[in-house]
């Protein structure tokens, strides 16, 4: 996919970016993607030949496979790093001892859900984030973002090309247009072409709650099943934003 997509959007990138620190620190983890994105697919293929060996009568030469299956790490994502989402996942903080943290944030899990929607903190920089300077950032999604970089963007999440994608992969697509957005709003502010320092894994974290909310309200069927399309992401994020502001992020009983 890099190879035959990904060099438009770095070239986009460098070009809004003036080569600037900040634009190579956006395509480092757009190549970060397609990296992880590789390694995910091929362990994906070693999982489904080992499956096969399994099901086929051993001879001397399966057990070497076997063997050698048993030497690979598992090929099997964590729950929470699923399209992808992992590179710009929320960590737990690092405890006192200074040792770092290794936790991620599963937004599968019901409970952490729960937790999101009722973190005050968590609605007040969301709310920030998409309120802020008269509603900007649904502003620039509805009018400045073009379709065809929202299209390379969500080829990006949907790395299997499902058509859709889950649940731990929404605050990551949510989180490069917000970056993408503060970019525009930093040079519009300075009348300059600077970029402005940030924090990736802070910008994901304040759009955790809004993207919970979406899914919540929008999004789950009667399952809890998360299955977003493009198509409609497109089409209704403006909205669903809007309404996100209207009611202050309040939610509704699960």
């Amino acid at each position: 996919f890099a190879k035959n997509n990904g060099k438009v959007l770095t070239e986009f990138i460098d070009e809004k970016s003036k080569r600037s620190k900040f634009g190579y620190f956006l395509n480092t983890i757009i190549r970060s993607i397609d990296h992880y994105n590789a390694e995910k697919t091929k362990r994906s293929h070693m999982k489904r030949n080992k499956k096969a060996s399994l099901s086929k009568p051993k001879s001397e030469d399966d057990g070497e496979d076997d063997d050698d299956m048993k030497k690979s790490p598992a090929v099997s994502p964590s729950p929470n790093s699923t399209n992808g989402s992992h590179l710009l996942a929320t960590s737990v903080s690092p405890p006192a001892n200074g040792k770092r943290a290794s936790a991620k944030l599963n937004f599968a899990d019901i409970n952490i859900q729960k937790n999101i929607l009722e973190d005050s903190n968590k609605r007040e920089e969301s709310l920030q984030l998409v309120a802020s300077n008269n509603n900007g950032l649904i502003t620039f999604f509805r009018e400045k973002l073009k379709p065809s970089v929202i299209s390379q963007l969500w080829t990006k999440i949907d790395v299997q090309n499902k058509g859709y994608i889950e649940i731990n992969a929404f605050p990551d697509l949510l989180a490069l247009i917000a970056v993408l957005y503060k970019v525009k709003m930093h040079q519009h502010r300075t009348k300059t072409n600077e970029k402005p320092a940030m924090d990736a894994k802070a910008v994901r974290g304040h759009c955790e709650h809004i993207a919970m909310w979406i899914a919540e309200n929008y999004v789950f069927d009667q399952n809890r099943n998360f299955q977003l399309n493009q198509s409609e992401f497109t089409s209704k994020f403006a909205e669903w934003a809007e309404e996100y502001v209207m009611v202050d992020g309040a939610v509704m009983d699960f």
